[in-house]
């Protein structure tokens, strides 16, 4: 069953271009699992396994904050904060995340000129390809 979960995040991972920059990775991964949790077929398994998709959300959320920071994007950085105050309260079935969400806000302002970032697609993505 757990397989089940993963197969299925990888899918949604692999319907974002593995050229893409890794804000874009994360922002669509950020939107693509409340509607992979929210499936009735799922529930169970969404139950059984509440902890360890508690850490995929937090992770995630930790990746595209990350990403606007090493992006250096002030715009970009806006739009995070205001999707993070938008979605983090999604998830009423894990207690205290929208507190960890919201706290992973970027809250110093960025400096300079937004830095160019990209990414290679892994060995795994390259045989998907």
């Amino acid at each position: 069953m757990e397989n089940r979960i993963c197969r299925l995040i990888l899918k949604l991972w692999n319907q974002t271009t593995p050229n893409t920059n890794p804000f874009s990775s994360a922002m669509a991964l950020c939107k693509h699992i409340p509607l992979l949790i929210n499936r009735d077929y799922i529930q169970e398994l969404v139950g059984e396994y509440k902890r360890r998709i508690g850490k995929l959300i937090f992770d995630s959320y930790q990746a595209l904050v990350e990403a606007v920071k090493i992006w250096n994007h002030k715009e970009k950085r806006q739009e995070v904060c205001s999707y993070i105050k938008e979605t983090a309260g999604q998830y009423p079935n894990h207690r205290g995340m929208k507190k960890k969400l919201m706290d992973l806000m970027p809250e110093t302002p960025f400096e300079g000129e937004p830095m160019a970032v990209t990414r290679e697609p892994n060995d795994m993505e390259k045989s998907l390809l």
